[in-house]
C-alpha cells in the first residue's frame, strides 16, 4: 500500500511545526514508562529520535509500556526500535543498548524520561553544556496516576528549582509506579509542548495532572 504524503502523515503535514521537526533528532533518554509512548509519538509525528536505554524488559513491564511479550528479556531501547520500524517504517529511530552517562553526546532538544533524579541532572548539565546551541529540555516525571512535566531553555530556565536528591523522593510501591495510559499522557504532553516550541506557540514551565481529580495545572 502506498503512503500519501510524508509518510503517512499528509493530515497534520501544514502545521507550523512539522517542517521543523522533520529536521530533529531529539535525544530520549528511558525507554520505558514515558520513554516508550515518547519514541513511537515522536517517530509518528515525523522525528527521528535518538533513544538510550541500557535495561532489558521484564514481565512487569507488560502493562506500562510499549512492549511485546517477546520482548522479554530484550533490551528496551533496540526493542522499541523494532516495534517503532514494523509499524512506521525502517530508520525513523535509533536505539543505543547503553547508560546515558557524561560520555555521552548532548543534543540541543533532549527530553528525559527516566526514574533516577541523579540523572536527570546530569542529563540537564549535558544539554546546559551546550551554551547557545541548546534549545529545549523536557523532564517527565510521573506515578500511576499523576505526572509533572518540566521545562527549560536557553531564555527560560529554572528546572533545578524543581530537582532534589533521590533520597527526598516520595516512595511509591513498585506495582504501583506505572501505568501505560498516565505514561503515554506524559509523553503525548511532552510532544505537544515540543510542537509547540518549533511552532512559537505558549511553552509553559511546568505541567501537572492528577488522574483521581481529573485535574491538569499548567504554569
Amino acid at each position: 500500500m502506498k503512503l500519501e504524503g510524508k509518510m503517512g502523515r499528509a493530515r497534520f503535514s501544514k502545521a507550523e511545526w512539522f517542517e521543523p521537526l522533520q529536521s530533529l533528532n531529539p535525544l530520549v533518554i528511558g525507554a520505558g514508562g514515558i520513554g516508550s509512548w515518547l519514541g513511537h509519538f515522536l517517530a509518528r509525528a515525523g522525528a527521528v529520535p535518538i533513544v538510550y536505554d541500557m535495561d532489558r524488559y521484564d514481565a512487569n513491564n507488560i502493562g506500562g509500556q510499549l512492549c511485546k511479550i517477546k520482548d522479554i528479556g530484550e533490551n528496551k531501547a533496540i526493542a522499541l526500535q523494532k516495534i517503532i520500524s514494523d509499524m512506521l517504517g525502517p530508520f525513523i529511530m535509533t536505539g543505543i543498548e547503553e547508560e546515558y552517562t557524561e560520555d555521552s553526546a548532548a543534543y540541543p532538544y533532549t527530553l528525559c524520561a527516566v526514574d533516577d533524579m541523579n540523572v536527570r541532572k546530569l542529563a540537564y548539565e549535558k544539554w546546559l553544556s551546550l551554551g547557545d546551541e541548546r534549545e529545549l529540555f523536557i523532564d517527565g516525571r510521573m506515578g500511576a496516576e499523576l505526572f509533572q512535566v518540566y521545562t527549560a531553555t536557553k531564555i527560560r530556565d529554572d528546572y533545578m528549582d524543581h530537582w532534589f536528591p533521590p533520597e527526598e523522593a516520595i516512595g511509591l510501591p513498585c506495582a504501583y509506579k506505572a501505568t501505560s495510559h498516565i505514561g503515554s499522557m506524559t509523553a503525548s504532553v511532552m510532544v505537544n509542548v515540543l510542537t509547540n516550541y518549533l511552532g512559537n506557540s505558549v511553552l509553559p514551565s511546568k505541567v501537572s495532572y492528577l488522574g483521581q481529580l481529573l485535574e491538569m495545572e499548567i504554569q
